[in-house]
């Protein structure tokens, strides 16, 4: 990206009062060169992706049935979707590379607008749910949390979020776990309603219908690798091409 490409682009008058407490803290966490590590906190902040919990809910209706799982995560990736994406194109901050001097980009291309942090929402709301699902079990707090914290702070290591994006990240994955919280009870009543006529429908909480049948690893595995060549793979060849990392 060319300097006249980046004085395109302005603070909103929403964070011109943060704008200098955010560029200290993201030069402070953004990596400085290439290395092992950063490849690492890259690959690990896929788990913040909305193509990787896709693959988790996957996982909870054909390999290990669990609708009661897959609705909570699926209504956290909806709410997140819906709220996420509104407040995002509404506030169009622009992400760090585009306006503050010095920060180097280890990940992208990212276009959309930069608050508040999808990868942030995902990792509290999602833990929060698994931790509902896993029947209030403490260890996926004392587990989860931590790495949802680190999931992050993945973003200002990578360059591509400011830290008050990740703030409100965990902030609104907290409201949006409520709101599923709530919101469950009636769409799984509405699913138990339909679940006979669901060619995947099985006993909760056991192994896949079509688990046992060799086709069904086939396309499984499959579409996994396609999913993964699409949100991965293709991102990282695009990202060869970015000229401002």
């Amino acid at each position: 990206m060319t300097q006249d490409e980046k004085t395109t682009w302005k603070v909103p008058a929403l964070f011109r009062r943060v704008q200098p407490w955010d560029d200290k803290w993201l030069l402070r966490l953004n990596a400085k060169e290439e290395s092992k590590f950063t490849r690492f906190v890259e690959f690990f902040s896929f788990l913040g992706r909305f193509g990787f919990w896709i693959l988790v809910i996957a996982v909870f209706i054909f390999v290990w049935y669990d609708p009661y799982a897959a609705l909570y995560l699926g209504l956290n990736i909806g709410v997140g979707v819906t709220v996420v994406y509104f407040i995002k194109v509404f506030v169009r901050r622009p992400r760090p590379f585009r306006v503050t001097p010095g920060v180097k980009v280890w990940e992208g291309p990212n276009t959309s607008a930069s608050f508040p942090s999808w990868h942030a929402y995902n990792g509290v709301a999602n833990v929060l749910a698994l931790y509902v699902v896993f029947k209030f079990e403490w260890v996926v707090l004392v587990i989860g949390i931590p790495l949802a914290i680190c999931l992050g702070l993945t973003r200002p290591f990578l360059g591509v979020h400011y830290l008050t994006d990740i703030i409100a990240g965990w902030v609104i994955g907290c409201l949006g776990f409520a709101l599923s919280y709530l919101l469950t009870p009636f769409f799984l009543s509405y699913y138990v309603s339909i679940e006979a006529i669901l060619p995947w429908a099985h006993d909760w909480g056991t192994w896949g219908t079509f688990v046992g049948e060799w086709w069904f690893w086939i396309i499984f595995i499959g579409g996994v690798f396609a999913f993964l060549y699409v949100t991965v793979y293709r991102r990282k060849k695009r990202k060869t091409k970015v000229e401002w990392r």
